[in-house]
Formats: C-alpha cells, sequence, structure tokens
C-alpha cells in the first residue's frame, strides 16, 4: 500500500509538472502576442483581454508550482524516502571507493607521465648530439 501511495503521489507531481510547464509556455506566448501588438499597447478593452490572458496564465503556474511543492515536500517526507537515506549512505561509500580508485589512478598516470617526460629528454639530447654530429661530418675541412 505504500509503494501505492508514493507512486500516486509522483503521477500527481508530474501532473503539476506538466500543468507548470504548459502555464509558463502560455504566459511566453500571451506576453509575446501582447507586447507584438501595438494596438494592445493604445488602451481600451483589447489591452486589458491581453493582460488578462497573461494573468490567467500567471495564476495557473502559481497554483500548479504551489501544488508541486507540496507534492515533493510529501514524496520525501513519505517513510519510504526515508528509508533511502540508509541506502545513500552504501552508495556514498561506494563513491569513496569509486573517488579513491581515481585518485591512485591518476597518481600512477603521473608518475608515468613523468618517467615518459625524462625519456623525451633524453631522446632529443640524443638527438641534438646526433645533428651535432652530423652537421660536422658535413662541414669542409678547414683549408
Amino acid at each position: 500500500m505504500e509503494e501505492t501511495k508514493l507512486e500516486v503521489m509522483a503521477i500527481e507531481g508530474q501532473k503539476q509538472l506538466e500543468i507548470a510547464v504548459q502555464s509558463a509556455h502560455q504566459i511566453l506566448n500571451s506576453l509575446n502576442e501582447v507586447l507584438s501588438n501595438p494596438a494592445l499597447w493604445e488602451g481600451g478593452g483589447k489591452e486589458e483581454a491581453g493582460w488578462a490572458a497573461v494573468d490567467d496564465a500567471r495564476q495557473k503556474y502559481k497554483a500548479a508550482t504551489t501544488a508541486l511543492r507540496g507534492i515533493v515536500a510529501a514524496i520525501f517526507n513519505h517513510p519510504q524516502m526515508t528509508s533511502l537515506d540508509v541506502d545513500s549512505t552504501v552508495e556514498k561509500a561506494v563513491d569513496q571507493a569509486e573517488i579513491d580508485r581515481l585518485q591512485k589512478q591518476t597518481v600512477e598516470l603521473r608518475e608515468e607521465i613523468v618517467r615518459k617526460n625524462d625519456v623525451l629528454k633524453q631522446l632529443i639530447t640524443q638527438m641534438r648530439e646526433l645533428v651535432r654530429d652530423i652537421s660536422m661530418w658535413q662541414t669542409p675541412p678547414p683549408s
């Protein structure tokens, strides 16, 4: 029964979220319509109707977000959700083990980079010596 109650709250939360998104979209459309139509700026009944649509959508948005906040709070205060805190502790321990493993791997990779940089420096030094030797061989002897 507990799981069913949680599922019902989740479904209701999803509905309220959809209403909030639709209302936000309505607000934007109504604002666009009012701001894009200079005839609505001059006054009269049409202007009030344009802004009334914005206000109506705003009221729906406020109601939906208030309901959504209540549902989210109820879900997080649900006994089944508080039991998940124990599971999250286990997840944190697993995450910490993963972090430790990755940090160890980072140290190993940095050490490997240092070793490879040393080899690279040696190779560059050998290359310079080789170039110097080749250039000496190619220069004509002094007369």
